[in-house]
């Protein structure tokens, strides 16, 4: 991301993955019947469930990039995608 900044480039397309935000604790998910995974939706962690590496890896690599773009004086746009399969 520091180097797309700092050669200009105005928008990244990360490629995620669904594991990075289906994986809520239990507790934390919409309702099946009447919520919305949205953007306040992330595959949680530290859940009492537990969470495998391959989820956390694209949760936290994920957020990271969200952090960057909001905390970084910069005109980048970020564009994520989550295939539930590749």
């Amino acid at each position: 991301m520091k180097a797309c900044t700092a050669s200009g480039v105005k928008r990244v397309v990360v490629t995620s993955s669904v594991a990075a935000v289906t994986q809520m604790a239990a507790t934390d998910k919409p309702h099946f019947e009447t919520g919305f995974y949205d953007e306040t939706c992330w595959s949680n962690p530290d859940r009492p469930e537990g969470l495998g590496v391959y989820q956390r890896s694209k949760t936290l690599a994920e957020k990271l990039a969200w952090d960057y773009v909001r905390d970084t004086d910069n005109n980048l746009e970020l564009v994520t995608i989550q295939p539930c399969l590749v």
